[in-house]
């Protein structure tokens, strides 16, 4: 499952190593999805479902921004879109739908589920507690992307996600920059990292 697949990144990568199955994955920016769906032309792949919504704890809409102004080094990124504007990323892009994973799997009867990546722009939280029912019946492996200003200008602190998920059975390790993991508590988060989660056996 890749959660704010964006152009595809993460879902080539995985696309290109499954010997079975599929890769499923959730992006509600159409600009995004377009491009998505191009690099799953250019490489040929069949093995990936793509489902232009957000995910959340339960079934709406909502808007999401973008970046309309520089960043501090000069540079703009048009991929960080998210649905709780801040600072520079204020610009609307569109209104999307959101759903919860829990209903997508229901109603698809998608499974086993073996990893997801989840990176969200601040709806990490959301996501997971919209997903809590497919977590402990399948117990993937979890890829989060942790930022503590996207998950303050959502509500709350990035904290919140690992407790969270100790909460639903899981342990969660910070990635360091040589691929090396490390017992991540949650009085250890730092402001901006990578995180991988396992469910307790």
């Amino acid at each position: 499952i890749d959660v704010g697949a964006n152009c595809g990144e993460f879902t080539v990568f995985a696309a290109k190593r499954l010997p079975q199955g599929k890769v499923y994955a959730f992006e509600p920016v159409t600009k995004h999805v377009d491009k998505l769906k191009r690099n799953l032309r250019l490489n040929g792949f069949h093995n990936v479902e793509i489902f232009q919504t957000g995910l959340s704890d339960k079934r709406g809409e909502a808007n999401i921004y973008g970046q309309n102004i520089p960043f501090s080094d000069g540079t703009i990124h048009r991929g960080l879109e998210t649905l709780y504007p801040m600072n520079e990323r204020q610009d609307f892009v569109e209104t999307v739908p959101l759903i919860s994973l829990d209903e997508i799997v229901g109603q698809k009867g998608i499974g086993p589920i073996h990893v997801m990546k989840i990176d969200v722009e601040g709806a990490e939280l959301s996501v997971l507690k919209g997903a809590r029912k497919t977590l402990e019946s399948n117990k993937p492996v979890l890829f989060l992307e942790l930022s503590r200003v996207t998950c303050q200008a959502a509500g709350y602190q990035s904290e919140d996600i690992v407790s969270y998920l100790k909460k639903v059975g899981y342990e969660c390790q910070t990635i360091g920059y040589d691929g090396t993991t490390q017992r991540l508590l949650p009085d250890r988060v730092q402001e901006f990292q990578n995180i991988v989660c396992y469910a307790n056996p």
